[in-house]
């Protein structure tokens, strides 16, 4: 009777074990598919032009992160319930193994792949194949194979031999032990390597803007903008970590393991789980200085061609499609051999004329970022940002200017563009541009009554030198005198800098300001350990003192120098969100 009591509450244990085992299987199995089937219904209309569809593209965006989260899930549920010591159960066990290095891998590769994408300036499948590859290869990878480890686990799943603790009849080799081991140092070694990276990431990105040291200014550029990707990093390592070692021996350290882990993937979490709060702000701050009505100015024909929500999930992870446009790159505008260079800049025009688009064919001038001294037209400026406009019927020209030479390495920046220059020089170069287009607006369909001005970091400062310059007339010496400034888009400028010398109103443009000065919309991250956020605030501030309510800074919490870098990322969506509204507003004269 004893015996028998002993049998029926194991085959209990074994069917509840069963049942969860099965309910996490399907669930599994069932986000994955969703998250495959809107994967491939996003990328269609993303093909086929459509913006909008329905609401269910927010669930979407839901459902990949549940899904993905659940994957993991899924994972430590099977760590904690196979019995390793079985021979099916041991290569269940390599197969999660090989699910883990596969899911690291592709959060990897999916924001290289987006990045590599967006800084090309083709649009066909077949010169980004590679890239889409990467992205697409790694999403719907790690999809499919979340998909086929749930299945195995429905089949297997009233097998004793996994699911049995008790059962330890599998052994290896002495041979394969050893290989094992050395495999699991390595593997033990590189997931501590990538947990102290997060740990050092969690710093950065929580008080970047006080870590001066060239490695976190550099891990502050990057950690924001792809900080999702990162928490799932660190994540999944920690589930491969505590796979590596054995609960039995040391069961305080594998639960400190896990919670330590935890804690930091949501800490590298926190930029998304902000972002409701970062738009609201920025709402707020779009709606006081140009109108609470503004939406109502925003017509059905701009709309089709807008971001449709200021974050979508699904266009961070599966990025978003290059616009159509009309390229024309290297253009000769300047050359000096006193100086010793030769200035180029590459025109973005919208298809069709830009007939019947947003821009009406406004021209917008984008000024590369580089503290003064580095940088390049082209991938300094996201070459897809470039895209993204002209094929809203804005004629885009991303030009050079003269940079001042200090001895950097050749190739961060192009021999044509160096030379001993200060501000003032840098100034009269970007003038010699406005000069040119003022005589050849006609070959560009570019429409100079209408003009914005954008750039970012020095490009900032030199954006806003440029277009307060040109609206205060003090300047006509330098500038064309046919370009009316509708409007001014920095990012994070960085003002009242003094790398380089020069008028004291280009270093500080803010003196340039008052009270008929143009619309502007400021980007700035909280975090940013190189452009302090002040330095955007004395813009805003400068607008105020005079009058001039119309300014207004989006603010990226969390976000450091350079966050929009990352074409699909939370922070350049949400900016290029409110950038593309507040340009159509002053086309239309809506403010």
């Amino acid at each position: 009777m004893k015996v028998n009591g002993y049998f029926r509450n194991y085959l209990k244990k074994v069917r509840l074990s069963n049942l969860k085992v099965n309910y996490i299987s399907y669930t599994t199995i069932v986000l994955n598919l969703l998250s495959f089937i809107f994967g491939i219904l996003y990328l269609a209309c993303s093909l086929f032009g459509i913006t909008y569809i329905f609401v269910l593209w927010d669930l979407f965006g839901a459902i990949i992160m549940a899904g993905l989260f659940f994957n993991l899930t899924f994972i430590f549920y099977n760590e904690v319930k196979i019995n390793k010591h079985s021979k099916l159960g041991n290569r269940l066990n390599l197969v999660n193994f090989g699910y883990l290095i596969f899911f690291i891998s592709g959060m990897v590769m999916i924001p290289l792949g987006n990045y590599s994408i967006s800084a090309s300036t083709s649009n066909t499948l077949i010169n980004n194949f590679g890239s889409y590859f990467m992205v697409y290869g790694s999403f719907f990878g790690i999809l499919l194979f979340g998909m086929g480890m749930a299945c195995l686990n429905i089949r297997y799943g009233s097998n004793p031999e996994i699911w049995d603790r008790t059962n330890q009849s599998f052994s290896l080799s002495k041979k394969r032990i050893r290989a094992r081991k050395i495999v699991k140092i390595l593997l033990k070694i590189t997931c501590y390597l990538i947990l102290l990276g997060g740990f050092y990431f969690s710093l950065v990105l929580l008080f970047g803007m006080y870590l001066q040291d060239i490695i976190s200014v550099i891990l502050g550029i990057f950690l924001p903008m792809w900080s999702i990707f990162l928490s799932l990093i660190v994540l999944s390592t920690t589930l491969l970590l505590l796979k590596l070692k054995d609960k039995r021996k040391k069961p305080k350290r594998y639960h400190a393991l896990g919670i330590m882990g935890s804690f930091l993937s949501m800490i590298l979490l926190l930029p998304m789980i902000l972002a409701p709060y970062s738009i609201a702000r920025s709402e707020v701050n779009f709606s006081s200085a140009f109108g609470n009505d503004w939406r109502n100015k925003i017509t059905p024909v701009a709309r089709s061609y807008f971001l449709q929500t200021p974050f979508s999930i699904q266009g961070y992870f599966l990025g978003m499609a290059p616009k159509e446009c009309i390229i024309k790159e290297n253009v000769l505008f300047y050359t000096n051999e006193t100086e010793g260079i030769e200035l180029y800049f590459d025109a973005y025009m919208p298809i069709n004329k830009g007939i019947g688009m947003p821009g009406q064919n406004s021209t917008l001038i984008r000024i590369h970022g580089g503290a003064w001294v580095l940088g390049d037209k082209g991938g300094m400026n996201m070459m897809q940002v470039n895209n993204y406009f002209a094929a809203q019927g804005y004629v885009v020209f991303d030009i050079q200017y003269g940079l001042k030479d200090i001895g950097l390495p050749s190739f961060l920046y192009p021999e044509n563009v160096v030379g001993d220059f200060n501000l003032d020089d840098m100034m009269r170069h970007i003038g010699n541009f406005t000069r040119y287009i003022s005589s050849h607006a006609s070959e560009y369909g570019a429409n100079l009554d209408s003009v914005f001005i954008s750039g970012g970091s020095a490009g900032g400062q030199l954006a806003c030198s440029t277009a307060f310059g040109i609206h205060s007339g003090n300047y006509t010496g330098i500038f064309g005198n046919n370009l009316t400034i509708k409007g001014v888009i920095p990012l994070y400028p960085a003002i009242e800098r003094t790398v380089v010398k020069g008028d004291i109103n280009f270093i500080n443009p803010q003196n340039l300001i008052n009270e008929t000065s143009p619309p502007c919309l400021i980007f700035q991250g909280t975090q940013d350990n190189l452009v302090h956020p002040s330095k955007s605030q004395l813009i805003k501030d400068a607008y105020t003192r005079h009058g001039n309510d119309k300014c207004a800074i989006i603010w990226a919490d969390l976000g450091g120098h350079a966050s929009d870098m990352y074409f699909p990322g939370l922070y350049n969506q949400m900016f290029l969100y409110y950038m593309e509204r507040f340009m159509f507003l002053c086309v239309n004269d809506f403010m």
